[in-house]
């Protein structure tokens, strides 16, 4: 019977024992809940900015959707009174550049032409390399005359290098689009 009862006093120590540790395990699961409210708070603040943010990008493409329909009326309008029809827009280009050099006291020396459809777009773009040589104020007069043409010319390198016989040389790459 002592053998007994000692048996019973170690499991009821060793019962004890578990449920300690047991107790110890909860109360340290208890203190990291007790500090999760601030991430969840962090958590709720995130999610709150997220959807101040979404609600932004849907006001936003709300926007883009009403203004689309005069957004396109001005694409149209550009498209209309800015670019030439691709009949006779080569010798149009041609003619211009021309008269415009001649006024600003140059000469064309090359014109080499580079065009690419854009199908998709309805528009045919056409690069342009131009060289040629004249004195400073000359040149400067082109790239003005150039820029008030009536015709859609983008201007994407200009090069200006000394010539041999003490004149400026220009290069020019331009690009210019007709209706297709």
């Amino acid at each position: 019977m002592i053998v007994t009862s000692q048996k019973r006093r170690l499991f009821f120590q060793g019962l004890i024992l578990v449920v300690m540790l047991a107790d110890l395990v909860l109360v340290g699961i208890n203190w990291k809940l007790s500090l999760s409210p601030s991430t969840s708070g962090e958590e709720l603040r995130s999610l709150q900015r997220e959807r101040e943010l979404m609600q932004l990008d849907l006001k936003n493409a709300q926007s883009i959707r009403r203004d689309l329909p005069a957004v396109q009326r001005q694409c149209d309008d550009f498209f209309e009174k800015e670019l030439r029809p691709s009949e006779g827009g080569y010798s149009q280009i041609v003619s211009d550049l021309g008269t415009i050099a001649r006024e600003a006291g140059l000469q064309i020396e090359a014109t080499r032409f580079h065009p690419q459809g854009l199908e998709k777009h309805g528009v045919n773009e056409l690069s342009i390399n131009l060289s040629m040589e004249g004195p400073y104020p000359s040149l400067v007069t082109f790239i003005n005359a150039l820029e008030r043409s009536g015709n859609f010319y983008l201007l994407d390198n200009l090069a200006l290098d000394s010539s041999n016989n003490g004149q400026l040389r220009l290069n020019l790459q331009l690009r210019t689009y007709f209706r297709s």
